[in-house]
């Protein structure tokens, strides 16, 4: 365990630790490549991982640990522009970039994602509207808390509260969106959304394929799922996908923010729904194959994917406890003292026990 240092003297050395690891990357991809890129790269890796363990550790505090934990983000993003560029490197002619070059890569924004524009110009109105719907996901999200916490929703029944905490989690989900989008806007470019309407998902593959963090499975797509041979290897494809994945969310959900006694249950929520991803690819295989009138009719009238929601429901709300574990061990939403407090100030009659 690191020593406890002042939260500003922790921050300045991050910051520091960072820039050194972001010009490290620079120069390894400006002037080597093949082999000797990827080992040059992967020390300089090493270092950024480990940079939020530097953030003080003070008793294991809540906030301490959502920093860790947010600080992740940005890190992991940067190492995937840097790995998508080093790929890129690989196969164009230009063997050096300039600096300015590698700073516009790794904007805040998803550059593989981007709609870029050199036409465009900085929407100030959209901007705003993103940041201040950013805001209604926080307000919103708070609303929600303080109401469950009113009402003693962890002590109702489990579904109840395993369904209340995964809408917590996608309005704070939603809000961080809204506030990227705000940057993009600001900048006069445009990105794919992070999130597509996740909760009109009507089957597990549909959830993690089309609508769950789509700007991150692009990178997945590239450099795990069509490596391993893509739809000739796909049942392959998908468990290292989702392997890949749940170790990455382990590390940012336990490692970066200490938080030993949630290790393991990211991990296996993914493994969980590797496994019937492949099991729809195998129903729908067996359902062509055995019954191809009904498929073909079902297919046609757009059926199909429907006969999946039941199960998709009842997957998710058995399988996101398991899920938000880590998460409720970081944060548990309905104990927080700044809440309780407030509800003890509101004019509220005491919920009866």
């Amino acid at each position: 365990m690191l020593p406890s240092i002042s939260l500003p003297l922790s921050l300045i050395i991050f910051a520091g630790l960072g820039l050194l690891g972001f010009l490290l990357t620079y120069l390894v991809l400006s002037r080597t490549s093949g082999k000797k890129m990827v080992l040059g790269l992967l020390p300089v890796f090493g270092l950024i991982m480990l940079l939020p363990l530097l953030i003080p550790y003070a008793g294991g505090s809540t906030f301490n640990k959502l920093l860790r934990l947010v600080l992740f983000l940005p890190l992991f993003n940067f190492i995937l522009r840097s790995v998508d560029l080093a790929f890129q490197k690989k196969y164009s002619p230009e063997k050096t970039i300039s600096f300015r070059e590698y700073l516009r890569h790794h904007s805040l924004t998803f550059e593989s994602q981007d709609r870029t524009d050199p036409a465009r110009k900085p929407d100030i109105k959209g901007g705003i509207c993103y940041f201040f719907s950013g805001i209604g996901y926080i307000l919103a999200a708070g609303f929600l808390i303080l109401i469950g916490t009113y009402f003693r929703l962890e002590e109702w029944s489990y579904p109840i509260s395993v369904v209340a905490k995964m809408i917590y989690f996608f309005l704070f989900a939603n809000a961080a969106a809204e506030f990227s989008y705000f940057y993009t806007r600001l900048a006069g470019r445009e990105i794919t959304p992070v999130f597509n309407e996740p909760l009109r998902s009507y089957s597990v593959e549909d959830f993690w394929s089309n609508r769950m963090n789509v700007s991150v499975r692009q990178y997945f797509l590239r450099f795990i799922f069509l490596p391993l041979g893509g739809p000739k290897r796909q049942e392959l494809g998908i468990m290292a996908t989702f392997l890949a994945s749940g170790l990455i969310h382990e590390y940012q959900m336990d490692v970066a923010s200490m938080n030993p006694a949630g290790f393991g249950y990211i991990l296996a929520f993914f493994l969980i729904h590797g496994v019937v991803v492949v099991w729809e690819h195998w129903f729908k295989r067996w359902l062509k194959r055995n019954h191809r009138a009904f498929y073909d009719r079902a297919a046609r009238n757009r059926v199909l994917p429907y006969l999946l929601i039941p199960f998709f429901a009842a997957l998710i709300t058995a399988t996101s406890a398991i899920g938000l574990k880590s998460f409720d061990l970081i944060i548990d939403f309905h104990n927080i003292e700044f809440v309780k407090k407030l509800l003890a100030v509101l004019p509220l009659p005491p919920f009866p026990a």
